[in-house]
């Protein structure tokens, strides 16, 4: 499958400043429920919330709030873990929009939804927003002869937006490795992916030759032989595609897939070029 966003040598636009704001997160720890959603413009009516609509605001946090201020709006998703180690990376959140302050009050604020990436609902967390900058990519992409490199920056793609499993081009993941090990926006990583050990069934395709003159050397020991040196093979990574750093945490970092060369999956490996 060929790059859908890059043509090589060309600068291209990965994300833009809008797009960046729905942009979502793996957080380490939990965010505190300081400021939340409390209530709809209509509330016995509607449960949900989108662009241009007011939506009040609780929390211990609500008379900090200024006027004219603006804050994004996140909700927890679920808990990542790492797929090959089990171990915790942190909570996934899912950017919902921006809000704007319009009133305040000593227990309450009204906020309008400026932008709204999905529905928002009662309990999603106010954030402080920053705004978001384009990323931008100039590169040469992988292709199927691109080499492994093993002294690179190594991780892994732990999760993908939406849940996805299978991802290709234009896609967003997300990988094991942030700010902590010196990890930037713009990063470029190649996708590799192991391959698997070898299967004696693959002899198999060799298949039986009726009425042979001759007795088949894929039988009995040579059989056993060639299984024996298969085994023992040494295959090197093939690549996949490739993926430019969007946003970074402290333990993880949010990528797009800016090339595939064939399906992406979750546990692929990642090597900053």
């Amino acid at each position: 499958m060929a790059a859908v966003i890059l043509m090589l040598g060309l600068m291209a636009r990965i994300v833009s400043p809008a797009e960046a704001t729905c942009l979502d997160f793996i957080r380490e720890s939990p965010l505190p429920m300081d400021v939340y959603i409390a209530g709809t413009q209509e509330d016995e009516r509607l449960s949900l919330s989108v662009g241009n609509e007011l939506v009040y605001v609780n929390g211990p946090g609500v008379s900090a709030l200024k006027s004219g201020e603006t804050y994004g709006v996140v909700r927890p998703e679920g808990l990542v873990n790492d797929p090959y180690t089990l171990e915790r990376i942190g909570i996934y959140y899912k950017r919902l929009g921006t809000v704007r302050i319009a009133a305040e009050g000593k227990n309450s604020a009204t906020a309008l939804v400026l932008i709204a990436c999905q529905p928002i609902v009662k309990g999603d967390i106010l954030v402080p927003h920053t705004a978001k900058a384009a990323v931008e990519f100039e590169g040469k992409l992988s292709d199927r002869l691109t080499p492994f490199v093993e002294a690179g920056l190594s991780s892994h793609i732990v999760v993908a937006k939406n849940d996805m499993r299978e991802m290709s081009s234009g896609d967003i993941c997300f990988i094991a490795v942030g700010s902590r090990s010196g990890v930037k926006v713009g990063d470029h990583f190649t996708i590799y992916r192991i391959q698997d050990p070898f299967d004696p069934l693959d002899l198999m395709v060799t298949g039986k030759q009726g009425n042979a003159s001759y007795r088949r050397v894929h039988d009995g020991k040579h059989r056993a032989m060639l299984t024996e040196k298969l085994e023992g093979r040494s295959l090197p990574p093939r690549a996949v595609g490739d993926i430019v750093i969007l946003e970074v945490s402290e333990g993880t970092a949010a990528a797009r897939i800016v090339n595939s060369l064939m399906e992406v999956h979750l546990g692929d490996l990642v090597v900053r070029r």
